[in-house]
């Protein structure tokens, strides 16, 4: 790692308590960080409110910026993200389920969570039997049978608004809209729980996923098994994606803007951007909501988090990709 590398890892984990103070002080009932020192109202909000709140953008941030960085290591394409290979799709259709059943208005275990769990780990099963020919699994075969699964998870949950009450159609709408909630801390200790394994086990990877950036005969000859490394990154970033699904819906870009600003401005190497882009984007998507929090007064409702992460990312998604088409031809 080198020493601009490491600056930046430093810069980017020294970011993450600055981003917590900043998303801690912004939200509609006025209340100040300051408050936090004093008993009144001013500090139940924060600790009641705020702070749950702001540790599942934490949460959110950095599973969808890390297994970006990682399938864009394995599958050499910059603009790759967790949703383009359908295990978004396979999460919110999960949790869709979970919301359409009612099981999620029980008020007893999170539903979502564990819905859009296995949606996500059934997802990733199926798409890992289904791509892998003759032992190998081909990096184009796995980008179309992404978009093919999301197109058809889409055309299902879609159907299925129309077969629910009205309130529960507002709470999946709600949901897929891509805005952080209020969750409870036994939902985010088994969800951080989750996140902290699946950012280790690629970090523990990231060597390996280095060499596949050798090309697979060479990688081979180094013992990196290029078809069993894939197969472990795909699955923890898959595990990261549901993760993330599961208490904040579709949120877009967050896996594409980090990681690639992060590459451009330390180092391609993964043992610096799995770290750098877990602390990066968990301080981004704290700031992110903060903003839509902040634009309840001005414009007088809350924006949803995946359209803020949108206008960011679009620009970002246009210029990357007339780079690749230009580097390809």
């Amino acid at each position: 790692m080198t020493r601009r590398a490491l600056a930046i890892l430093l810069v980017a984990f020294a970011a993450l308590p600055a981003a917590a103070v900043v998303a801690l002080s912004v939200g509609s009932s006025g209340a100040g960080l300051g408050g936090l020192f004093s008993e009144g109202a001013d500090r139940e909000v924060i600790l009641s409110a705020r702070l749950p709140r702001v540790t599942a953008a934490a949460i959110v941030g950095a599973a969808l910026s890390v297994a970006g960085a990682a399938l864009q290591a394995i599958l050499n394409n910059p603009l790759a993200e967790p949703f383009v290979l359908g295990v978004s799709g396979g999460a919110a259709l999960g949790g869709t389920f979970a919301i359409l059943a009612g099981l999620s208005l029980t008020g007893g275990a999170p539903w979502i969570v564990v819905f859009a769990f296995a949606g996500a780990s059934l997802t990733t099963l199926v798409l890992s039997l289904a791509n892998r020919v003759r032992g190998r699994t081909p990096v184009v075969t796995i980008l179309l049978t992404g978009v093919v699964f999301n197109a058809f998870a889409a055309a299902i949950i879609t159907f299925a608004k129309f077969l629910v009450p009205v309130q529960r159609t507002q709470q999946l709408i709600f949901w897929l809209s891509g805005m952080i909630g209020y969750e409870e801390w036994r939902t985010l200790a088994v969800v951080g729980a989750v996140t902290l394994a699946g950012i280790g086990a690629l970090a523990a990877l990231a060597h390996r996923m280095n060499v596949l950036s050798l090309g697979d005969e060479v990688a081979g000859t180094l013992g990196a098994n290029p078809s069993g490394t894939r197969t472990a990154v795909f699955l923890w970033a898959s595990l990261l994606t549901g993760a993330a699904v599961a208490i904040s819906g579709l949120i877009g870009f967050v896996g594409l803007v980090v990681p690639q600003a992060l590459r451009l401005a330390g180092s391609p190497d993964n043992r610096f951007l799995i770290p750098a882009s877990a602390a990066a984007g968990a301080a981004f998507v704290m700031l992110s909501d903060a903003l839509c929090r902040f634009l309840i007064g001005p414009v007088g409702s809350e924006p949803p988090l995946g359209a803020v992460t949108a206008l960011i990312g679009g620009p970002v998604f246009i210029v990357l990709l007339r780079r690749y088409l230009k580097n390809v031809e």
